[in-house]
This record gives C-alpha cells, structure tokens and sequence, in this order.
C-alpha cells in the first residue's frame, strides 16, 4: 500500500476521533446548561419563598441595585452549584446561599457579607478602629425559619452603619479623588517628559551631525593676514630702541572706519578680539589650505545647549531634556519634581576644524564662487 493512502487513512480517522469527542463535549454541556437552568430557577423560587417581599421592595429603590442570581465558589458552599443571590446596598454587598438541604428543601441558608470594592478602597482613610469591623467579611449560618427576620436585620444594620460612617466616606472619596487626578497628572507628565527626552535625544543627534558634516571646500585656499605690532618697547643704554611684537589672524587686512581697530580671529576656543595696535604694525598676507592652516585658529568642534535636568521625587530618577522641550508642569504636582536649568557643552569626538568665523567665511565663498578654486 502506497504511504500516501495509510497517511490518508490516518487522517481521516483522527478527524473522525476529533468529530465524535467534540460531539460529546457538545452534548454534556447542552445537558449541562439545561440542568444548571433548572437548577437557578428551583433556587430563585425557593428565594422568592422566604424573601422574596425583601428582594421585591428593594428593587424599587432607585439608589440599590436589583438582587442578582449568580455563582460564586470562593464564598459559597459546593450546594446547590454554588448558586448565591447578590444584593448591594449601600456600601455593602449581601450574598445569600444555600448551606444544607433535607428531601430537596433547604433548612440552612449562609448569609455573607462584605464591603464592596468601590468602598474597599477607602479603607486607608478610615480609622483602624473602625476598619477592623468594617472590612471584614462576616458570614453566618441561618435556618430557613429565621432567614426573613436575619435579612431584615442586615439591611437596617447596614444603613444605621452607613449613616454613622458617611462624613468618613465623603471625606475619604475627596482624598481618592484627589489621588486619582494626581495619578493621572503624574502619569501624563512623565509621558511627556520621555516624549521630551526622545526629542532631545533626536535634535541633538542632528546638531551633531551637522557639526559633524562641515568640511573644507574642495581646491579652496584661504586668504589671511597676519597683523604685527608692538606691544612694549623700550630704550636700551645706548638708546636702540627694542620692541616686544604680538600678532593675531584676521580675515581683513583694513581697520574698522573711524576706529582703527582690526578684528581678529578667536584663537584655540577663545572669543574674537578687536584690537587698536600700537606702532610699527606690519600686515602680511598668507593663503592656506586645510592642511597647512594655523593651530591656533582651530578649534575643538562643540556646541552650547541649554537643557534642563528634571528629578522625579518620588522614583529618585533623573531625566535631561532640552529646554525648548520642556513641557509645562501643573502646579499640582510640582512638589514631586525637581526642575534643574543648567547649560552644556555638545562635545564631539572629531578632529578640530577652523573657528566658526572661518568655516562662515569658506562657506559663504563657496557658495558664491561657481568654480570653487579660487582664492580669497
């Protein structure tokens, strides 16, 4: 037999196997569901025998939820598949079970209570010694006899409890409240922070790679002067005259109208200067390629930011973003950060280049020279 039938055949009867167990599983919970229907309503008529006057005045009340039929293995016994009737009143939840039976009647019913989770969670604000009574679950076992009269007793304790608690409960939801809205401000804040920190991140690297791109124009020459002059002098014995010369690099080798100075070049990261030289003064002109210009007028390549350095209190934890970045922090929350101005360098593992005034000058030439090989 060819093994293309016997795979054939085995899968025809996997599928066959499959088929029939999925058919079985069909069935039991058809029957399942149709018995546990019967189940709920033998339940809800049995209710409705011994409380049902209970359930029915309040679900009229426009502040109490309907009672519901529902299971609920956790609290209630494995009886009656675990079938327990919920009422909520006010700050309570009231769960109603059946314990025992006898001939298919109940004759012990479990009555559970408990604060329901909206409440639950002001139980930090309430005093510890209220809130040892008031969120523990209590559970008691009733016969069928005292059950109207037990449940009738619940409920007015539940409201005379509720009233004597109430300016706790107001007090204690303002201060929720108050902790969700700060919750809030802070978790959309600290999003808008890592929203500024990826901004940051994203203008800087293009500073850097602006920085980083600038290079000396193709078959360019630059024309420099280099300016001379006296800065001490004075007279020997023999009255010869001997000076002590300073020099500096400009782009110009004419002095400002009306004021004589010259304006020179920074030198090794230091501002550009204007000077008035004294006498002789001597000015050369020099042409210079990259490789052959001056080290004092190169510089190491950075850049200035303003950033500012934001503390979350509360996680310890230090985020640095651009100030322009910064986003606005409400006045609510501005107790759990630390906000930190301060200004940076940007500094780049590159090579130095020419002073910015000389790379303006190259490119301004560049881009006004079409050949790109003559001097300037």
């Amino acid at each position: 037999m060819p093994l293309e039938n016997i795979l054939q055949k085995a899968k025809q009867q996997r599928d066959d196997r499959q088929a029939e167990a999925e058919r079985i599983v069909s069935e039991k919970l058809a029957i399942e569901t149709q018995r546990l229907e019967v189940v709920k309503v033998a339940f809800e008529n049995e209710l409705k025998k011994y409380v049902g006057d209970i359930l029915t005045e309040l679900s009229l009340s426009n502040d109490i939820n309907p009672a519901v039929v529902e299971q609920d293995e956790d609290i209630m016994p494995p009886c009656y598949d675990s079938l327990c009737c919920k009422i909520e009143i006010r700050h309570r939840i009231i769960r109603l079970g059946v314990k025992r039976f006898s001939n298919g009647k109940p004759i012990q019913w479990l009555v559970c209570d408990s604060v329901s989770e909206d409440f639950a969670a002001y139980q930090r604000f309430i005093p510890a010694s209220e809130s040892i009574k008031l969120f523990a679950t209590r559970k008691e076992y009733v016969t069928t006899e005292d059950l109207h009269e037990f449940l009738l007793l619940v409920i007015l304790e539940t409201q005379e409890e509720y009233d004597r608690l109430l300016p706790e409960f107001q007090a204690a939801s303002a201060k929720l409240a108050q902790e969700k809205t700060t919750e809030r401000l802070l978790a959309e804040y600290r999003r808008a922070i890592e929203e500024a920190v990826k901004k940051s991140n994203q203008e800087i690297a293009a500073l850097k790679t602006v920085l980083k791109e600038w290079q000396w124009p193709e078959d360019r020459q630059l024309k420099l002067y280099k300016i001379t002059w006296a800065k001490h002098g004075f007279l020997d014995s023999s009255r010869e005259a001997h000076f002590d010369y300073e020099f500096g690099w400009a782009l110009s080798d004419i002095p400002r109208s009306f004021t004589g100075y010259y304006e020179l070049l920074p030198e090794r990261n230091k501002t550009a200067r204007e000077v008035k030289p004294g006498y002789p003064v001597t000015v050369e002109c020099y042409y210079f390629t990259e490789d052959t210009l001056p080290e004092e007028l190169l510089e190491k390549v950075t850049q200035q930011i303003d950033i500012v350095k934001v503390h979350d209190r509360i996680f310890d934890d230090w985020k640095r973003v651009l100030s322009q970045f910064l986003p606005e922090l409400p006045f609510e929350i501005a107790d759990n950060f630390e906000i930190e101005p301060k200004t940076a360098i940007l500094d780049l593992p590159v090579p130095p280049k020419p002073c910015l005034e000389i790379r303006l000058a190259l490119s301004l030439s560049n881009a006004d020279t079409d050949d790109g090989s003559a001097a300037f």
